[in-house]
């Protein structure tokens, strides 16, 4: 029979250990917990080995009937702090080349807090790890190229949908524009721009350190700060298609981060895994402009006619970025900024050239409309 999910019912096994255990010190949940544990595919066999720190268990109510492969001494006394908890769990197979999935239902309550560190072993492959939590639901070992597809597809939509900054840019981008032209001149250069980011850090072409993220991130909201400025200003359309291209790099970073968290998902298929995330990105972003377009419409033209109301929302817009912008800011102060090296002035002048090189594809564009009338209409 093949099986299609190695499920972690590691609870009633580990219950027994557990049980035996006659005094066990009182002991406050740590923050971070690790439980270790390896899938190893033989023929005819899938073991899965499991190591737990002995405190999980203090407020679990086990069963009463469970195997224990050596019971301790009676009287023996365990610190929570140090004793842990073996399991070993055998599932029959029909082959090793099934596909193989795993879901941890181990504290539930206690969400990401709790993570499992799992290695994968498939027969004749390189082994593969990863950290699987409650809440990452049901984790394929070994996906198919279709199901790594569809999986990083919805990983790139939830991610876009989700990250209200690039939301708020997009909606920047679009209050001013006029015409699908306009609209799609900007929309597709925001795209290649990200993309090529996007694509460069998965193949770890992007600066490393713990001041690049933060500095991502403050980047974003100076980009939502400057596009409503320029909103209030007055808008040049040909500027504007070369600072969104400026900018559609740094969000392309800032996209790179969600891919990376969940890469460790993507099974051998890392190529195919990388370009579904982003066709994920592009859905999801057809999504939000297919009812931000209509809804920008509607108050354009009933709630904040004119100039006046492209003045409001691009102010409103402007503030909320600054402020996140400050707090953004404040977090990469206070965090170290690397020595220069080689390798990391390497990439430099490689995404110096590349933006260069954006610069003057974005300048190919043949716009005949350069400035977008100031009266909003």
């Amino acid at each position: 029979m093949n099986v299609r999910g190695l499920r972690l019912a590691a609870w009633s096994v580990l219950a027994g250990a557990a049980a035996c255990a006659q005094i066990v010190r009182a002991h406050e949940f740590k923050l971070d917990s690790v439980i270790n544990a390896f899938v190893k595919i033989e023929p005819g066999q899938a073991q899965l080995v499991v190591r737990a720190p002995l405190y999980l268990f203090k407020s679990v109510k086990f069963p009463v009937a469970s195997h224990v492969a050596e019971p301790l001494e009676r009287g023996t006394s365990i610190y929570i702090d140090q004793g842990y908890v073996d399991a070993r769990i055998t599932y029959p197979i029909g082959s090793p080349g099934s596909e193989f999935a795993v879901r941890t239902t181990a504290g539930p309550e206690l969400g990401d807090a709790l993570k499992l560190a799992l290695r994968y072993m498939p027969p004749g492959e390189d082994s593969r790890a990863m950290v699987v939590t409650g809440r990452s639901g049901t984790v394929a070992l070994n996906p198919t190229w279709v199901r790594a597809a569809a999986g990083f597809i919805g990983l790139g939509i939830a991610h876009i949908l989700t990250g209200y900054d690039h939301l708020l840019f997009l909606l920047c981008l679009v209050i001013p524009l006029r015409g699908w032209r306009q609209i799609l001149s900007v929309i597709t250069v925001f795209t290649v721009a990200h993309s090529f980011t996007l694509l460069g850090s998965a193949f770890n072409l992007a600066p490393s350190g713990k001041w690049f993220p933060p500095f991502v991130e403050t980047a974003i909201a100076a980009s939502i700060v400057y596009m409503a400025l320029e909103n209030i200003m007055g808008v040049n359309l040909a500027r504007r298609v070369l600072i969104t291209g400026l900018f559609g790099l740094v969000h392309g970073f800032g996209f790179s981060y969600g891919l990376q968290e969940n890469f460790q998902f993507a099974g051998t298929h890392l190529l195919v895994s990388l370009f579904a995330f982003n066709m994920g990105i592009e859905l999801g972003q057809i999504m939000v402009l297919a009812v931000m377009l209509p809804a920008l419409a509607v108050v354009r033209r009933y709630v904040l006619p004119g100039r006046i109301g492209m003045i409001i929302l691009s102010a409103i817009m402007a503030d909320t970025g600054w402020h996140w912008m400050i707090d953004r800011a404040d977090v990469l102060w206070k965090t170290p900024w690397p020595r220069p090296s080689a390798a990391g002035l390497a990439i430099l002048a490689l995404w110096v050239a590349g933006a260069t090189g954006c610069r003057r594809r974005t300048g190919a564009w043949r716009i005949r409309s350069k400035e977008i009338p100031r009266g909003g209409e």
